[in-house]
């Protein structure tokens, strides 16, 4: 659901918009130190998010209801 959605792709932006930034503080690091810290922080960050995502749904969703979330993401709509 939440790559379908497009969630996924939206964060993954929010991540690229931060390592600027990151950068920009750490400025005495060279550039293969910032290729290898962000292919080690996003998988850590999907995991994270996946963490805090996995209970709300659980919490708040039934099985056909993210069935049916997921059709319509699937769908043409």
């Amino acid at each position: 659901m939440f790559e379908l959605s497009g969630a996924k792709d939206i964060y993954m932006t929010y991540v690229d918009q931060m390592l600027p930034m990151i950068k920009n503080i750490f400025q005495d690091q060279g550039e293969d130190v910032w290729k290898e810290f962000k292919k080690e922080i996003t998988p850590m960050a999907m995991d994270e998010l996946y963490d805090e995502l996995v209970p709300i749904y659980y919490n708040h969703l039934e099985l056909e209801d993210i069935k049916d979330i997921n059709a319509f993401y699937k769908s043409k709509a």
